[in-house]
């Protein structure tokens, strides 16, 4: 555990984008997500509100299997990233831009 506790230091003091589940189910005043890295970060914020959201995250504490921070942006909605939802807008657009 000290060697992952270790290489997870490497995210200290960096800002991520942050994919929000939900409310932290151990405290409701912060919510909870996970990096494109798979590793669980919680935050302030209201998870239920937030649900389903890209927000960048500062990570000022780091674990071994999880990370603490704080939102600096919300970015938006999952499905307005670009490839993030099968078919819709982006999909339509990138098919009209081949096509011409």
């Amino acid at each position: 555990m000290e060697v992952a506790t270790e290489r997870a230091q490497r995210f200290r003091g960096r800002t991520l984008e942050v994919l929000v589940e939900g409310p932290n189910p151990k405290n409701p005043r912060q919510a909870f997500g996970r990096l494109r890295h798979n590793k669980l970060v919680y935050f302030g914020g209201d998870g239920k509100e937030l649900h389903g959201q890209l927000v960048m995250v500062r990570l000022d504490e780091c674990n071994a299997f999880s990370m603490f921070g704080e939102v600096v942006e919300v970015v938006g909605n999952r499905a307005a990233m670009p490839g993030a939802a099968v078919g819709g807008p982006v999909l339509a657009e990138a098919r009209e831009a081949v096509a011409v």
